[in-house]
Parts: structure tokens; C-alpha cells; sequence
């Protein structure tokens, strides 16, 4: 997540790298010294503190390097501008992206394979539950349920991730 979260910022992918690997050693050095405080921000808020500071650091040092900052080999200066609330908006997405897929990881655990395929044609694919039913051998009514049981658990998950980050 921290990754990506870099790249789209504009690093290139061993700076990106880096910069995760960096801003998750100070979280957890931070944390560790029992600097996080809760009434302040939840946790991921914090953790976009490090990962947003480190990634400064490096294009700052590019740029003064003189080193392409940004994915495509060039430095330009208004890419290194930030647009007001941009860095949220970039961080919001890239969390929600990664805590849909440890819900999804989640969900294969639980659920049957044929359920999951079923959920995914029906809800994901927008396929004709009775198509869906057909080539998963199961009926209509079960592919609905498939996908109320699933959906109605992701929910559960996201709300559970929501509470704890």
C-alpha cells in the first residue's frame, strides 16, 4: 500500500520502495516508544504522517540531485507542487484500495470457491444471475445469497478494519 501510495505521488519505483520501507521503520520506532496518541488521530492518520514526510525527503533530494522525481524520467517543477487536499485524496484511495483486498483475502478464507466465483460473476460482473446459476450449478435464489452472505461480510470486515485503523 505504502508502495503504491509513493508511486502515484510521483516516485519512481526504488524510491518508492524506499520510501515505505523508511516510513514504516520510523511508525514503528515511534510506536514503539509509545509516541502514537489516539485522541489525536486514528492510526492510519499517523502512519500518513511518516509515509508523506518520507516521500518529501526523497523528491526534495532529487530534485536538488537534479533526478527525475516523477514516473515518466523528467523533473518539472509544478510536479512538484502539491494541490491543496491532494495528498489525502491520494492516501484515502490508496487505503480503501488495500483494505478492500485484505477484506477479499478475507472472504476466499471463509467462503466456499464456488460461492466466491458465483459472488463475483453475479455482483462484480454484472452478469444475468440466471447465467451465473447456470455455469456454477447453482440456482437463482442461491446465486442472490451468495451474494447478500458475502456482501453483508465484507461489510462486516471493512467496519471492523474502519474501527481498529
Amino acid at each position: 500500500m505504502l508502495v503504491g501510495y509513493a508511486q502515484r505521488k510521483g516516485l519512481q519505483s526504488a524510491d518508492a520502495e524506499d520510501a515505505a520501507q523508511e516510513a514504516l521503520a520510523d511508525f514503528a520506532t515511534a510506536y514503539r516508544k509509545g509516541q502514537y496518541q489516539r485522541d489525536r488521530g486514528r492510526l492510519r492518520q499517523w502512519l500518513h504522517g511518516f509515509a508523506a514526510r518520507r516521500i518529501e525527503k526523497i523528491r526534495a533530494g532529487a530534485a536538488r540531485a537534479g533526478r527525475p522525481v516523477n514516473g515518466d524520467g523528467r523533473t518539472a517543477f509544478f510536479d512538484q507542487l502539491e494541490v491543496p487536499d491532494q495528498l489525502d485524496e491520494v492516501w484515502e484511495e490508496e487505503w480503501e484500495r488495500h483494505v478492500l483486498s485484505l477484506c477479499q483475502e478475507q472472504i476466499r478464507r471463509e467462503f466456499d470457491a464456488v460461492h466466491i466465483q458465483a459472488f463475483e460473476a453475479y455482483a462484480m460482473e454484472g452478469k444475468p444471475a440466471a447465467v451465473v446459476a447456470e455455469t456454477s450449478g447453482l440456482s437463482v435464489n442461491a446465486v442472490y445469497i451468495c451474494k447478500t452472505r458475502i456482501l453483508t461480510r465484507l461489510r462486516e470486515l471493512q467496519a471492523e478494519l474502519a474501527e481498529i485503523w
